[in-house]
């Protein structure tokens, strides 16, 4: 089962969300509403022990 996370760079460091989702849309969805980062250009990645690591 594949997760997805959204993420971001802030001022040169790559940080994600807690959260995570079943669907790649769902986290786009997601992004694009919230403005979660705001104003940062987020991304939706697969999430992976790399990632996990990112968040803060």
């Amino acid at each position: 089962m594949t997760r997805y996370r959204v993420t971001a760079t802030l001022r040169g460091r790559r940080i994600a969300t807690s959260k995570y989702w079943e669907s790649k849309t769902d986290a786009q969805k997601y992004a694009n509403e919230t403005n979660v980062f705001k104003g940062f250009n987020a991304r939706v990645v697969k999430d992976s022990e790399r990632v996990r690591r990112m968040i803060p």
